[in-house]
């Protein structure tokens, strides 16, 4: 939704199903126009359900390989769907791909090309149980679960 005025004022159209602020993670139900503030140097972003996305995390700002040091933020996995995340390389000369696939309690993260260290959110998710890598730990926006291996599986309760 872009800013169109020095007031920061956004107004824009939200879609028909549920989407999530992707700063604030309120969930929004659609369709309808909502109205918003947005902060200088923001852009309010509305994400569909069954989206991941990627982003740095504060640590892998020296990395050199933009495969390193990942965060990936899942919005709204429903039973029975897999959602899936390609990250390039500088000059795409490389991609890593990341999916994610809910059944029942049970979620499958399988990682492809990306480095060590890498980290998977489940937004608005507070029901996980165990997972087969690290120890869950829970945020104020849902589930956080590092992990290395390119396989991690999650069971929720």
């Amino acid at each position: 939704a872009p800013v169109m005025n020095s007031e920061g004022e956004v107004r824009a159209y939200i879609p028909s199903g549920t989407w999530t602020d992707l700063f604030t993670y309120e969930k929004i139900q659609g369709p309808r126009y909502i109205n918003r503030k947005a902060d200088n140097g923001t852009v309010p972003v509305f994400v569909r359900p069954n989206t991941i996305i990627a982003t740095r995390t504060p640590d892998a700002a020296h990395d050199h390989s933009l495969l390193e040091g990942l965060t990936f933020t899942c919005f709204a996995l429903a039973d029975g769907q897999t959602a899936v995340c390609e990250v390039f390389e500088h000059g795409m000369a490389a991609s890593g791909i990341l999916n994610v696939t809910r059944a029942g309690s049970k979620i499958t993260v399988q990682a492809q090309n990306f480095g060590k260290r890498k980290r998977i959110v489940f937004a608005g998710v507070n029901n996980v149980v165990s997972a087969s890598e690290s120890v869950p730990e829970q945020t104020g926006y849902g589930t956080m679960i590092t992990f290395a291996s390119n396989e991690l599986i999650v069971t929720l309760g």
